[in-house]
């Protein structure tokens, strides 16, 4: 082991502890408000990046050629772990069908579907003889991702399940698939989007039909494509009606958060007003009044971004983004030089989750994006998450140790 860490990257590991110590801040004053002073999170999250950095160490241990080896297994253990809290129903989950709980462990199988689901999609494309992909290779992809996404989505958790969208598209980036057809898998979103109104969704078709047939594309293509859109425009009510109730809300609130300010719409409302109420270098450190008054809800966990732009401004915004910059940077640098073609799509895997936990986090506190529950990564309290996040940069430490063999 003395010899392989040379090859760690360091950098990496430099990047993602100053995030964790900042989170440890800001999830410290998050806590605290006037007339409540509470240290159980601050001092529950510490443990929590104990225990993550123990098992990020045993992930470095592992050789990654196992992930290969076993991670369909882990899929069928992962899936039969999905389905557990919707067959037992845990008490303290707040309705919720999205953690396993043993007596104060709450455990969320949604986030270690992820790394599995990362591993078994990379095995997948590797494996598969197909060098050039067309829009029917796109099928068996589609096919393995939303049966996952549907056991996430009705937990519910449209977060993470959408996290999975995140990874199927960089992965096909990132195996060669030709720009064109992933623009047309992303078409039939922007149907179910647009469905909202006859008109806007006809437009819409028209424009991608003459599209299509100026992309030089076969007409069994452009006819498959046609019909999906038309498909997933008509079948979007069923949809909406899989979402739950504060779910829809979020996305209507999404359009216009004043539609009902008091309720689903107070926390964007509050979010913006205290990022921006923080200014050039913010009010100082445990200063926040937003935050002291308790008007940001869930201020320590997936609206704790708010509570950096307040108390340190937007020099404190602006250093975590950088911070998180340089991972994914470092990430990308990995994913570039490992000659593995498995190790290499399960790195940017790995990259594509936390760049898009951080862009629809900091995107939903400053209403670019419908509020979801997705945490800040290193930054938000949350047991299951930080072990998560600190799983997966062991992973991406054991496939930089395999190149010392």
């Amino acid at each position: 082991m003395r010899i392989k860490l040379r090859y760690l990257d360091w950098q990496l590991f430099i990047g993602v502890i100053v995030a964790i110590l900042y989170g440890l801040l800001i999830v410290y004053s998050a806590s605290q408000t006037l007339d409540k002073i509470n240290t159980k999170y601050f001092f529950q999250q510490i443990i929590w990046v104990i225990v993550g950095i123990i098992l990020m160490i045993i992930m470095m241990t592992i050789p990654y050629k196992n992930y290969y080896a076993y991670c369909y297994i882990l899929l069928i253990i992962t899936i039969f772990l999905l389905l557990v809290p919707l067959i037992i129903e845990f008490q303290g989950t707040r309705g919720a069908r999205r953690w396993i709980v043993l007596g104060a462990f709450f455990f969320q199988p949604s986030e270690l579907t992820k790394i599995v689901y990362v591993m078994v999609l990379a095995r997948y494309l590797v494996d598969s003889e197909v060098k050039n992909f067309t829009l029917p290779d796109l099928i068996k992809p589609i096919l393995l991702t939303f049966p996952l996404m549907f056991l996430i989505m009705i937990e519910p958790d449209l977060g993470s399940s959408l996290s999975l969208v995140a990874v199927l598209i960089s992965l096909l980036y990132w195996k060669g698939i030709r720009l064109l057809y992933l623009f047309i898998f992303l078409t039939p979103l922007i149907s179910m989007l647009t469905s909202f109104s006859s008109l806007y969704w006809l437009i819409f078709l028209s424009f991608l039909l003459i599209f299509l047939y100026f992309s030089h594309i076969n007409f069994k293509e452009i006819l498959a494509t046609m019909t999906v859109n038309i498909i997933s425009g008509i079948s979007f009510p069923l949809f909406w009606s899989m979402l739950a109730n504060y779910q829809k809300k979020r996305i209507t609130i999404f359009w216009d958060p004043n539609i009902d300010p008091k309720g689903q719409g107070w926390n964007v409302i509050q979010s913006m007003v205290s990022i921006g109420s923080g200014g050039f270098l913010g009010k100082g450190y445990m200063q926040g009044t937003q935050k002291n008054l308790g008007f940001l809800p869930e201020q320590h966990t997936d609206f704790v971004y708010p509570v950096i732009g307040e108390e340190w401004g937007f020099i404190g915004c602006a250093f975590i983004l950088l911070i998180f910059l340089f991972i994914i940077y470092r990430l990308i640098n990995s994913a570039t030089s490992i000659r593995n073609p498995f190790a290499s799509l399960v790195v940017i895997g790995i990259c594509s989750i936390l760049a898009f936990h951080v862009f629809v986090n900091i995107g939903m506190t400053i209403g670019l994006v419908p509020v979801t529950g997705i945490v800040l990564p290193f930054i938000s309290y949350g047991g299951s998450s930080i072990s998560f996040f600190l799983i997966s940069i062991g992973i991406v430490q054991s496939i930089n140790l395999s190149r010392s063999e």
